[in-house]
């Protein structure tokens, strides 16, 4: 939550799911989120994590969606370090 919050993602939102304001840790939907909505929105705060801070966060949740595995749960895009720290 500390490098959600220090990549300024508080508050990010995609479709109907954001970042919540109290806790950067923890996505928040609004009724209308979508598992597609809460994806991007995770796959969008990985990348800016990565960008600032070079790591490579990794949910801590498992997908069990139909369909491919959202860019979210696979492992670290070449150049990122692999891992949460």
């Amino acid at each position: 939550g500390r490098l959600i919050e220090a990549a300024g993602c508080k508050g990010l939102a995609v479709g109907g799911a954001r970042v919540s304001d109290l806790h950067a840790n923890f996505i928040v939907h609004d009724g209308t989120g979508t598992a597609r909505d809460i994806a991007a929105l995770m796959a969008e705060v990985q990348r800016r994590v990565s960008d600032q801070f070079g790591v490579w966060l990794l949910p801590e949740i498992e997908w069990w969606g139909d369909g491919p595995i959202p860019g979210a749960f696979r492992a670290a895009p070449p150049g990122a370090d692999g891992g949460a720290r």
